[in-house]
């Protein structure tokens, strides 16, 4: 079993680590892989959706903002060359190979 995370700094903490280890030792065959680069794309589409979708609009509860954020991922998908976007970026070209 692996557990994949991006290079974010958070990601190398000295409690995640020891985390980590507890996790390991109860768990041999779980594995860490850390990504090398720090912003990965669908992290982009995370921010994007929150600056865009979930930041300007206040839901009244979670059943709206949920809704909100759908309608704004249906949006995204249906167009191709935002979603392009997200794999311009220099660190994240990699995976539009």
């Amino acid at each position: 079993m692996f557990l994949i995370v991006d290079g974010h700094p958070v990601h190398k903490a000295r409690s995640v680590s020891r985390w980590f280890g507890r996790t390991q030792r109860a768990n041999p065959d779980l594995l860490l892989a850390i990504l090398q680069s720090g912003i990965e794309s669908d992290e982009l589409l995370n921010q994007d959706v929150k600056t865009k979708r979930a930041g300007p609009v206040r839901p009244v509860n979670v059943q709206e903002m949920m809704d909100n954020v759908r309608s704004y991922l249906r949006i995204t998908q249906a167009r191709p060359r935002l979603v392009k976007n997200y794999f311009r970026e220099r660190h994240v070209q990699y995976a539009a190979r």
